[in-house]
């Protein structure tokens, strides 16, 4: 039998950075983990983000569906509704992120303890997703792009908008171990 022809790729935006290529959503995408060092990296392909107390997921979104996955995969979606339905404010027809959902302190600081609590208990009201990657934006795969520029449209993409519990995740371009002597 004959796959079925899925239609055109979304042309909502024309996207001019090295390395993206146009490209069908490509569903789930593996994520690049980090890797436990002895010193900070250095030199200016790096740069530094916080790491947030929460878990890392994947957010989709295709066709008006939002989709969200845990690291390993997993359809985490009905665990994390409000992250979904804000997914729908963004301003794309189809996108994969990457980042991470924590549950917010009085102080907006991430604890683990509350979002494994929150997460029992079925509350959401404490949780937001911070965005550190964009790895897919209406038909163009940017993996091969540089994190820099995919960091730079994910910036664009959601900036300064009202989009509930989505935020960018801002990095640090100093050299690891000027940041690292502050931590």
């Amino acid at each position: 039998m004959a796959r079925k022809d899925p239609g055109p790729l979304p042309t909502a935006r024309r996207i001019s950075v090295p390395g993206a290529k146009g490209a069908r959503h490509p569903g789930f995408v593996k994520p690049a983990l980090a890797t436990l060092r002895v010193s900070p990296p250095s030199g200016d392909r790096y740069v530094h983000e916080i790491k947030f107390d929460g878990y890392r997921v994947q957010a989709h979104l295709r066709g008006g569906l939002a989709t969200i996955y845990t690291r390993s995969g997993l359809n985490w979606t009905k665990r994390f509704p409000t992250v979904a339905a804000a997914l729908s404010h963004i301003r794309a027809t189809e996108l994969i992120l990457d980042g991470e959902v924590f549950s917010a302190n009085e102080k907006g600081a991430a604890n683990f303890s509350a979002l494994q609590d929150d997460l029992s208990k079925s509350r959401y009201d404490r949780m937001v997703y911070y965005a550190f990657d964009l790895l897919y934006l209406d038909g163009y795969d940017l993996r091969s792009a540089r994190l820099i520029d995919r960091k730079a449209l994910l910036e664009d993409l959601l900036g300064e908008r009202e989009l509930g519990p989505i935020h960018f995740s801002q990095h640090f371009e100093e050299e690891g171990e000027v940041l690292f002597q502050f931590l």
